[in-house]
This record gives structure tokens, sequence and C-alpha cells, in this order.
């Protein structure tokens, strides 16, 4: 039987291993956090062996052959008042068992968010293939082979029926905003409200132009709002936008339940947000069609 455990490969090992200084800490996942201090090699069965020197609470070492470097990996949280294991102790095994167990939480919890999310129901939206192609003519540039399945990907959710939770990452430049504007101009032709939440106020300024010159010809209203404006300076539609937690990526749309009338909303909110990209708030209770990016 092959051993789960693969050795990495040697270009990786070289660049990993310099990437290392004395006085690291890292964390073998059978002993727990160490300080690395250094390469040395050691005398066994009569032959020398390159190890990392590792040493543990106590004044315990451990000599860590480098073929074994993938049973390593750095310490990711700040060094100040760590820790450091002792060899033969249970307390390294003990807290892995404990995390282990809230990780085993926070999957069931997650499972059973995503299983009531798919016994409702949401509106199926799409448009007719004329109208969509004509306004996906109007972007400038050629889609990538990642933004068109990302975009094929949101068009699928939109017309599944099925509460949408989809979150979309790309670093600046990788066309995000496209995909964005695809997914809000099926909601808007199909009545709903999109609010496209940002954290800056320049990010509100551009993305408010861009949606705006993109929708310009199409039965759509767009508005902009700055997260510090005075309640009656706010457009009337503010008051028909869903609620939804706020997010600190580079936007977000949640399609409303009235069909009244087609918004797109850019508006930007003064002050950041607690919760990251890569871990969204998730609520059962909140089953609206939502698309995060």
């Amino acid at each position: 039987m092959r051993s789960r455990r693969q050795s990495k490969r040697a270009d990786n090992f070289i660049a990993e291993v310099t990437s290392l200084s004395a006085g690291d800490l890292v964390v073998h996942v059978d002993h727990g956090i160490g300080r690395f201090i250094g390469l040395r090699a050691i005398e066994a069965a009569g032959a020398p062996h390159d190890c990392l020197e590792i040493h543990y609470a106590g004044g315990d070492k451990l000599f860590l052959p480098v073929e074994n470097i993938e049973l390593l990996s750095r310490y990711g949280s700040e060094e100040a008042g760590a820790e450091l294991d002792r060899l033969g102790s249970t307390a390294w095994q003990t807290r892995k068992a404990r995390m282990k167990n809230r990780i085993r939480e926070i999957a069931s919890a997650l499972i059973k968010v995503a299983a009531e999310r798919q016994l409702h129901e949401a509106p199926r939206l799409a448009v007719e293939t004329g109208v969509y192609d004509e306004f996906c003519a109007g972007f400038p540039y050629e889609e990538t082979d990642d933004q068109q399945a990302a975009i094929a990907a949101v068009l699928n959710d939109l017309s599944s029926g099925r509460p949408m939770d989809r979150l979309v990452c790309g670093d600046v430049g990788f066309g995000k905003t496209e995909v964005a504007l695809r997914a809000a101009f099926i909601a808007a032709m199909n009545g709903k409200q999109v609010a496209v939440v940002v954290p800056t106020t320049l990010l509100s300024r551009q993305h408010f132009k861009t949606f705006s010159d993109r929708l310009k010809g199409y039965p759509s209203t767009s508005r902009r709002r700055r997260g510090w404006s005075q309640p009656r300076s706010s457009p009337p539609s503010k008051k028909a936008l869903p609620k939804a937690p706020s997010i600190s990526s580079s936007a977000r749309m949640r399609s409303s339940a009235r069909p009244s009338r087609s918004r797109i909303w850019a508006s930007s909110s003064s002050t950041r947000s607690s919760i990251s990209a890569s871990s969204i708030r998730r609520s059962s209770s909140s089953c609206a069609p939502k698309c995060t990016y």
C-alpha cells in the first residue's frame, strides 16, 4: 500500500529549507511546535545524513532527516507568546484531537446550512439569449478561461431555482467585475434589485461608472450611495434594499425579492468589516439568492 505521506520534489525542498532561518518556529505533525536551529550532518549507520535540528521545551532536540521535511510546516500565528511543545508529551496530541473535533463541528454546521438551502426554492433568473449576448458584447476584452468558467457557474446558479451561495476569488485585474456585471444584468432584467457593496469610496465611484455605462439603454436605474450619507440624502429606493452582513471583499450582489423595478446600487462603507472574504458569515435563516465577489 502506498504511503499517504509523499516526499516533496527536490526542487521544492531546496526552496523550503533555504526559506527557513535559524530561530523560526515550525510545527512537526507528530511532535508539535519547535524551533528550527539549522542543518546538521548526523552520523547514522556509518553514513552521514543531513538533518534539520529542531529544539523543543525542556532542552529536547529532534534531528529530522531532510527527506522527511514534509512532516514540517511553518508556524502560522504570531510567534510572540508561543510555547514550545515537549517531546513525548501528550499535550500536542490533545490539542490536535480537540481541534479535529472543533473542525468536525464546524463542518457539520456548514453541511446543515447547505442542506437547508437545498430545501428552499429561489426564483429562476434567465434572459433571452439575444439580449444577453448583446450585453456581453459590450465587454471590450476577451474572456479568460477561468473567467468564462466563473460566469458559467454563476449563471447556472441563477437559473437553478435554488438559493445561491458562491464566492468568486481573483487578484486585481482578473475580471471579477465582469462576472458581477453579467449576474447583475440578469437579475435586473428579471425585475430584481442588485446591491454592489465595496469597501472604499473610490471603488464605489469606479463601479458606479462601470455599471452605469454598461447598463445604459437597458430598462434599469443605477444609484450610488456613500456609507456616511445622511438618510435624507439617500435615494428613496434604499428602503427596498435587503439587509445583508457586510464583507471585506471587492463587491457583493444580492437580489431582492421585490419584482417592482430594476435598480443597480453601488455603495461604499466608512467602516472596515471584520469578516474576511475567505470566511463569509453564513446564516441558515438567510436563504435569498446571493453571490459574493
